[in-house]
């Protein structure tokens, strides 16, 4: 990756990021999430990937979040069980914070019709976009 442009505002509303991946710009987005019975579920194609030989910064992310995740297969959604929601939302802001992370890729993205986003995860949210 050779640069990073974040466009947007922290809050409620959707953050984009366009990362150059040395061909051109791809537009990347927050992480998708949906609660279900006190779980909370990453969708599987924002889950970061691990690279063998890639940044050690997005490759340490990777294993980070898998390691407090109660599943996290290949191809399926990670599962965060409440226990680990302030871990993992202590987590977010640390890499959120360093700066070799774009918003998008440590920012919770919930559904409009989802209630009510947890508390302990309101720091690290956002709401889908509408349309």
């Amino acid at each position: 990756m050779q640069g990073l442009l974040v466009f947007g505002a922290i809050g409620y509303q959707t953050v984009f990021t366009l990362v150059h991946d040395g061909e051109g710009y791809l537009l990347g987005r927050d992480m998708r999430v949906r609660l279900e019975d006190e779980v909370l579920y990453i969708h599987h194609e924002d889950v970061p990937p691990f690279k063998k030989g890639g940044s050690v910064v997005r490759n340490s992310y990777f294993w980070a979040l898998r390691s407090i995740a109660a599943r996290s297969n290949r191809g399926k959604d990670w599962e965060y069980e409440t226990e680990v929601w302030f871990a993992l939302q202590r987590m977010l802001l640390s890499f959120m914070e360093s700066g070799y992370l774009g918003l998008s890729e440590t920012q919770l993205e919930f559904p409009i019709d989802t209630s009510e986003i947890p508390a302990i995860l309101r720091s690290v949210s956002t709401w889908q976009s509408e349309g």
